[in-house]
């Protein structure tokens, strides 16, 4: 099973969606309830822009494995990506409270509070902060959207 979710892992993260999605079928004849790799068929399904089979699959496997905050990072992603903006806060408010120390979580909130008819910065820059904390790569493109005007942007929020 290792190999399937490495090969398929290491697929999507070359952007290689459909390559993956050969592994992940290949992995669900040995075990077709695998979380890893039903967690690797929805990133693959978000990659290629199928949002709401993504939202599909993610939302049975949080029904499935619902201490998983990962699963709840990527229906997050995958919320966002068909539109729903609110649906992938809560998302994210729902990792965040299984696993307040998730990097992605804080980041991909700090992103998303940048988004909307009305961005939040200072929730975004307090969330950024923590994912910088929590061992996320500084963002140079998040620092520069979240800087306060006036201010250096290398020293605006990759600073506790």
């Amino acid at each position: 099973m290792r190999a399937f979710l490495a090969e398929a892992r290491r697929r999507l993260e070359a952007g290689e969606p459909e390559a993956a999605r050969q592994s992940i079928l290949a992995g669900f004849k040995v075990d077709p309830d695998h979380t890893g790799l039903r967690l690797l068929a929805a990133l693959a399904q978000c990659q290629v822009r199928r949002f709401e089979d993504a939202i599909y699959l993610l939302q049975t496997l949080a029904e499935d494995a619902p201490q998983s905050a990962p699963v709840r990072v990527a229906l997050a992603a995958a919320y966002f990506g068909n539109g729903q903006r609110d649906a992938a806060i809560q998302a994210l408010q729902s990792a965040m409270r299984i696993d307040p120390a998730l990097a992605d979580a804080h980041y991909n909130m700090a992103q998303l509070l940048l988004t909307g008819p009305a961005p939040d910065n200072d929730a975004a820059a307090e969330n950024y902060r923590r994912a910088v904390e929590l061992g996320a790569a500084p963002d140079p493109r998040l620092d520069k959207l979240i800087a306060p005007p006036g201010t250096a942007t290398d020293q605006a929020v990759s600073k506790p």
